[in-house]
């Protein structure tokens, strides 16, 4: 590990306060006074300008593989549980650099572009509109788990052909994926229902996978089966399609749910985006820079490296922090004030080689969910008693749930910010 510089302030990553609005508590004083910033907790460099994080998130010199350990745990119980997970998902795409990286994205690439998924438009809309039938009917509804999870796991299983009974426990698997890969330091209970669930994760799709190859259908799996031919094994093909699942369901969920919060705080940008439905897409990328699905990403030194005066070492790990990088007034004039005008180019969904392969999807399920759902609830607000919660994890910013009346006999409390 290089020399650490010592930092002007000390910063606590593991406070509640600091995930509730890390920006105001942290970021905002890490970039002016401690832009790079060694975390002992993280045992990590942290990134957290505009300039910084997008050279990383696109330098060759910076890897995606973390040396066989995607998660960490400082204890001795859970080593062999431990040391089988990262085996295993250390060999997935998102995990891998080029060119085993490009090899294994290249097999499915063509089937997230904008021309192929232009045909998921009518069940995207039609899955908003059932949803929301739902609400209405209940006069409330979870953001999160009555319409951000749905979508992605309905879009999702039409996509992949899955079997219409499973979305729901492919959603707690892909819990269970991010609260390891996105602790700090895993816990024991964390360790062990990871294990255990990317163990039946695994055992679901291969018979996915081999139900295809018996009966060949019109989707995403079909297809991918076809591409790749011989040229792949097995586990990697398992590998992608566990891959492309955890994406969809969290990366869409909470991108929809974030971008609803984010405009209720911000009332006169939602009258807005009511009067001039065609401010959407810009509306949808300025939500993914003030709240979007992930805090950051995690890259690891190939080589010996310097940004800006600070020398990093071969094999430190680095936090390139997608959030605070959204936030830098070096980018962007007023980021804290939500301007759905603005059409910022933001990192919400990465950039570079490892740029979020459905990000494509996740914006038009995004557009189409919150742009329905503000257009058929005029009077829509935080219900009664609703306190929202962020989730403590490094990899996703979401919401722990979102409740909203729609109906009048509901409030909503601006926040002071």
């Amino acid at each position: 590990m290089s020399a650490v510089k010592q930092p002007v302030v000390a910063y606590d990553l593991a406070s509640p306060l600091f995930f509730s609005d890390p920006e105001a508590t942290t970021f905002a004083r890490m970039r002016a006074r401690d832009p790079i910033y060694f975390d002992p907790g993280l045992s990590a460099w942290i990134l957290t300008t505009y300039e910084d994080v997008s050279r990383a998130l696109k330098s060759p010199d910076l890897s995606v593989d973390r040396n066989g350990e995607i998660g960490r745990s400082s204890s001795h119980g859970v080593a062999p549980q431990l040391r089988s997970v990262n085996s295993i998902v250390s060999q997935w795409m998102i995990f891998s650099d080029p060119p085993r990286h490009t090899r294994l994205r290249s097999v499915v690439a063509k089937a997230f572009q904008p021309q192929t998924l232009r045909s998921l438009l009518p069940i995207i809309d039609q899955t908003v509109d059932d949803l929301l039938d739902h609400a209405e009917r209940e006069g409330a509804f979870d953001v999160l788990t009555d319409l951000g999870v749905p979508v992605s796991e309905r879009v999702t299983a039409h996509l992949l052909g899955l079997p219409r009974e499973s979305p729901k426990q492919l959603k707690s698997w892909t819990e269970n994926i991010f609260g390891f890969v996105g602790a700090g330091n895993a816990s024991d209970d964390v360790v062990y229902a990871n294990a255990a669930g990317i163990n039946a994760f695994r055992t679901f799709v291969a018979e996915v996978i081999d139900a295809r190859r018996q009966a060949p259908g019109d989707d995403l799996v079909t297809q991918l089966l076809r591409d790749a031919g011989s040229d792949y094994t097995e586990e990697e093909l398992v590998g992608l399609v566990i891959t492309l699942i955890v994406g969809a369901f969290e990366t869409t969920s909470y991108s929809i749910t974030n971008g609803l919060y984010a405009l209720l705080r911000h009332p006169h940008q939602l009258q807005l985006l009511r009067a001039q439905p065609e401010l959407i897409e810009s509306a949808v990328e300025e939500t993914l820079r003030f709240d979007g699905p992930a805090l950051s990403v995690q890259r690891r030194a190939k080589c010996d490296v310097t940004i800006r005066d600070t020398s990093i070492r071969e094999r430190d790990r680095i936090y390139c922090m997608l959030h605070a990088a959204n936030h830098d007034p070096a980018q962007f004039s007023r980021p804290s004030q939500l301007d759905i005008a603005r059409n910022p180019k933001q990192l919400g969904l990465g950039l570079g080689p490892h740029f979020c392969l459905g990000a494509w999807l996740t914006r038009l399920e995004t557009q189409r969910a919150i742009l329905k759902t503000v257009q058929r609830f005029p009077n829509l607000r935080l219900a009664e008693g609703s306190q929202p919660q962020w989730t403590a994890n490094f990899a996703i910013r979401g919401l722990r749930q979102l409740v909203l009346s729609t109906s009048l006999s509901g409030w909503f409390k601006r926040p002071d910010n």
